[in-house]
């Protein structure tokens, strides 16, 4: 390209001036997230409820009836992802794995607002968050909402029309997420009501003079892009209804007959899910509240709202910790940034290593010994019972040394502190405090993702799919590949609702049927049924295989033995065990004599 106003080359774009040492780490942030969420995504079979979601969009693709969708925005996005890609388990749940790895972006925005290393520090703890990896392996609009949600509040804080109309489409799909989106308005509507007086009058009154100005434009935006995508561009004209169906099921959540989870289920996944933010979030709360520092303050309001909505919410979802985690990451990142920058001096760095060793070695010890006692008091739970003679001091030694590691930790860094360098003391605690429950964090999230993604002691899932669906499916194949010569082409009846995870799995089976009861009058190739009916009335003779299909656990009235081993090692105790509910599938007798005979 020629500059002709000087008869000289034009200089070249200068991408080593774009990709800064701080895009880079975003960028290092972006593809942390996006390789925890995308992992071994597509490897575990979809739960009722993803199901559903997933369902509506592949049989509006094939011209089935199928149910609403929770989400449209969801099934907005996901429409185009099987059209272009197919369906499969990883697509279902692909769209807001993105929006999860994009959520780790949007500190970016608000920098003026955190600080630079603030913002950075927020960016890596959504990056790793344990709730946020789950809620992104999840087929569920949530996370579409809040990264929409999110997006338009940096642009409404953006001077400019095109910010403003840009702000109005953010809003427009975070509108066509459904029910998530009134949860996140109706906090966002009442952190303004408390501060917005007192701290954002001017702002807000500004924010409304410009919205005046371009009403009807923006307004016409909005309109526009809550039509287009819930309808998919107008050719799912039952998306509107969707979209209403969900607000009346949000308002039904209020209900005292309201069906959601334990309100303990919450605030036990953020102890043992996420002690990083819960910790350094609370930290940052007070840091805010004694500093007078007004953004801090409104995101700690934010914070404190979204933990009452929970309690006080009939209809409670496990994914609902997602308004927690985010300003919590804010507060937590900021809190850190802090006493890292104020605490940083070059010449006291190997004082603080060395600080950080010692209490990295202390805390080590200090962890295998709970550890250790935890399975004691697993195998033996009698070492918990006081027996004369000190009995029960000298069977939790390992608790006490435990205990004794963690008051010398704190002996130590006073020592440091009095007899070196205070500010070295408290950046090495800093420090070493991040890295441990960072540790935890990312092992909690990795255990909820990758090891036990199926099992209900995991929280995230009550009633979790068992990956015996995938063997059920492997097996229906090779069955139906023996029987007419094509994975997919056997006859199957199935007793199940037509919507579930098992109908999920058998998409692609096109001459599978759901019944809801079995009968002499089925005489199909293969049949499935619930393990209950051991011997149903089939119209011919059937040799069966049992399967698991959902796993459950009830929890209540654990003891403290039970509570410290499920903590360290997520295990359900031998007193109240992890239960299955099967399913068995059943072949034709002459079918299976038929696979039997290949060689």
């Amino acid at each position: 390209m020629t500059d002709l106003s000087v008869g000289r080359p034009a200089p070249a774009v200068q991408w080593r001036s774009l990709i800064t040492i701080e895009v880079a780490l975003y960028l290092a942030c972006f593809a942390l997230a996006a390789g925890l969420r995308c992992l071994n995504l597509g490897l575990h079979p979809l739960n009722d409820a993803e199901a559903r979601e997933a369902l509506s969009v592949l049989r509006f693709l094939r011209g089935q009836p199928a149910d609403l969708p929770a989400s449209p925005a969801y099934f907005f996005f996901t429409y185009f992802e099987f059209l272009l890609l197919g369906a499969d388990t990883f697509g279902a749940r692909f769209i807001p794995a993105l929006a999860g790895s994009l959520l780790a972006l949007t500190p970016w925005f608000f920098r003026d607002l955190l600080g630079r290393s603030a913002a950075l520090a927020t960016s890596a703890l959504l990056a790793i968050s344990s709730g946020l990896i789950a809620a992104s392996r999840t087929s569920d609009g949530t996370l579409l909402t809040l990264l929409a949600l999110l997006i338009g509040l940096a642009l409404l804080r953006r001077e400019g029309r095109s910010a403003l109309f840009g702000a109005a489409v953010a809003l427009g799909f975070a509108i066509s997420g459904g029910a998530a989106f009134f949860t996140g308005a109706l906090l966002l509507a009442l952190t303004t009501v408390l501060f917005a007086r007192a701290y954002a009058g001017e702002a807000l009154q500004r924010l409304v003079a410009r919205v005046r100005a371009e009403a009807w434009p923006v307004l016409g935006a909005l309109a526009l892009t809550i039509l287009v995508v819930s309808t998919v561009g107008v050719i799912y004209r039952a998306g509107l209804g969707a979209l209403g169906n969900s607000a009346v099921s949000w308002l039904q959540g209020f209900g005292l007959n309201a069906e959601g989870r334990s309100v303990f289920v919450i605030p036990v996944f953020l102890i043992a899910y996420e002690p990083l933010l819960l910790i350094f979030g609370l930290l940052g709360a007070v840091r805010a509240f004694l500093r007078h520092n007004t953004a801090g303050q409104i995101v700690a309001a934010f914070a404190l709202l979204a933990f009452m909505f929970v309690v006080a919410y009939s209809g409670r979802e496990i994914v609902d910790v997602v308004w927690l985690i985010v300003p919590l990451a804010a507060l937590a990142g900021t809190t850190f940034a802090e006493l890292l920058e104020a605490n940083f001096t070059r010449d006291e760095w190997p004082l603080t290593g060395a600080l950080v060793a010692v209490l990295v070695i202390i805390l080590g010890f200090a962890s295998i010994k709970m550890l250790q006692f935890g399975e004691a008091v697993r195998l033996n739970p009698a070492l918990l019972q006081s027996v004369p003679g000190g009995g029960l001091i000298a069977n939790a030694a390992g608790l006490i040394l435990a205990v004794l590691a963690l008051a010398v930790a704190v002996l130590v860094v006073y020592l440091f502190a009095a007899g070196w360098s205070a500010r070295a003391a408290r950046l090495g605690a800093t420090l070493t405090a991040a890295a441990v429950l960072g540790l935890v964090t990312l092992g909690a999230g990795w255990g909820l993702a990758q090891v036990r993604p199926t099992e209900p002691v995991e929280l995230w899932w009550p009633r979790p799919a068992s990956d015996g669906v995938n063997r059920l499916v492997t097996t229906l194949r090779h069955v139906s590949d023996m029987a007419v010569g094509n994975e997919h082409e056997i006859d199957v009846t199935v007793q199940a609702g037509p919507d579930g995870a098992l109908a999920w799995a058998l998409r692609d089976f096109r001459k599978a049927t759901f019944v809801s009861d079995s009968s002499a009058f089925i005489t199909s190739r293969a049949v499935i049924t619930p393990l209950e009916q051991n011997n149903p009335e089939l119209g011919q003779a059937y040799a069966g295989q049992a399967f698991d299909l959902y796993h459950y656990w009830f929890p209540e009235n654990l003891f403290f033995s039970e509570q410290l081993d499920w903590l360290a090692f997520r295990r359900a105790p031998a007193a109240s065990p992890v239960q299955s509910e099967r399913i068995i599938l059943w072949v034709r007798q002459d079918v299976q004599q038929l696979n039997s005979a290949q060689p």
